[in-house]
């Protein structure tokens, strides 16, 4: 049986300086619980996301370092 989720998911591709302009922003209501709440979840998520992305590009130069090192080591082989 399909989950069927009750929030639509939604991914937004902001730069570090906006998320810091709207996190401030959001500062400003932290008396209020359900602000707080509110950034307190969207800070998981940027942190999420920041994990997932340093993950992937460690793998991604992981992988041209593989690639590198493998035409120079056929480069040695062929002299």
């Amino acid at each position: 049986m399909l989950r069927v989720p009750n929030e639509t998911t939604l991914r937004l591709s902001i730069s570090g300086e906006d998320w810091t302009l709207i996190e401030t922003a959001l500062t400003a209501y932290d008396h209020n619980a359900i602000y707080r709440d509110l950034r307190d979840r969207l800070d998981m998520q940027v942190a999420m996301i920041r994990a997932i992305d340093g993950a992937t590009r460690n793998a991604c130069s992981g992988q041209v370092r593989s690639a590198s090192a493998s035409s120079r080591s056929a480069t040695r082989q062929s002299r």
